[in-house]
C-alpha cells in the first residue's frame, strides 16, 4: 500500500475527547491500573492475564483492540500527548479488506467456522469486500468526512478487485459511452465516426466527443 498524505477528520478528534472522557472513568481507571501493573511483565501468566484484560475493555467501551492497545503504548511507552498523535488509524471510522482478512488462508483466523469454509459468508465478502467499521459514537457528518478524506485510500483497496467499474445508468447511452470511453485515445473525428457506423440512431459530430469524454472521465474520477 501507498504511502498517503491523510487530512484529518472529526472522527479523530472524537475518538481522542472519548479515550480522554475514559481516563476520567473511574471504573476505567480502575482496569487501567491493573494494565499499568502487568504492562512490563514478560511471565506467559501476565501476558495473557493482559490481552483479557484488553479483550475487556475493547468490549465495555466499544474500543478496537488496535486502539486499546495504542492507547497503553502510548501512555506508558512514548508520553505522547494525545492531542498531538497523527496516526490516521485512531479515528471512528474504519475501513477494511474483509476478504484479505477472512479468506486469506495465510492468515488464519479464530473462528468455530472459518469464514473461508462457510460458502454464505464467503459470497458475501467476495461481493463487499471493502468494509467500513462504523463506531456507535459516530455521526452522519463523521460518517460522511471519513469516507470523504480517505476516498483515495479506499479507491486503492477496491482497485485491488476492478480497477475502472463500469457506470451503470439505466438509460439507452451507456451503451455507447462505454464505446466511447474504450476510444478514447483516438481522434474526436474518428470516435464520432465510428459511434456513428455502430449507432446508427446517433448523429454525433466531432465536436461532441470532447464534453462526452470530460463528462465520462468525471463520473469514473468520482467512482
Amino acid at each position: 500500500m501507498e504511502y498517503y498524505k491523510f487530512k484529518p477528520t472529526q472522527g479523530q478528534t472524537k475518538i481522542r475527547l472519548r479515550i480522554k472522557e475514559l481516563l476520567n472513568s473511574k471504573d476505567f481507571n480502575k482496569d487501567f491500573d491493573e494494565v499499568k501493573s502487568l504492562w512490563n511483565s514478560t511471565t506467559k501468566k501476565d501476558r495473557k492475564r493482559l490481552n483479557k484484560l484488553f479483550l475487556k475493555l475493547a468490549e465495555n467501551y466499544f474500543l478496537d483492540m488496535e486502539t486499546t492497545g495504542f492507547l497503553f503504548s502510548t501512555l506508558f511507552n512514548f508520553k505522547t500527548n494525545l492531542d498531538d498523535y497523527s496516526d490516521s488509524y485512531l479515528d471512528i471510522c474504519q475501513v477494511y479488506d474483509e476478504v484479505d482478512e477472512y479468506l486469506n488462508e495465510n492468515f488464519p483466523v479464530d473462528f468455530d467456522i472459518p469464514p473461508s469454509h462457510n460458502p454464505r459468508k464467503r459470497a458475501l465478502l467476495n461481493a463487499y469486500p471493502i468494509h467500513i467499521g462504523i463506531s456507535p459514537y459516530a455521526t452522519k457528518r463523521d460518517v460522511l468526512d471519513y469516507v470523504t478524506k480517505r476516498w483515495e485510500l479506499i479507491r486503492d483497496m477496491l482497485n485491488g478487485y476492478i480497477e475502472n467499474p463500469p457506470i451503470f445508468r439505466k438509460n439507452k447511452k451507456s451503451e455507447r459511452d462505454d464505446f466511447i470511453w474504450s476510444n478514447k485515445e483516438k481522434k474526436a473525428k474518428k470516435i464520432a465516426e465510428l459511434v456513428n457506423e455502430k449507432f446508427p440512431e446517433e448523429d454525433l459530430t466531432y465536436s461532441d466527443i470532447p464534453a462526452i469524454l470530460r463528462y465520462l472521465e468525471k463520473m469514473k474520477s468520482e467512482n
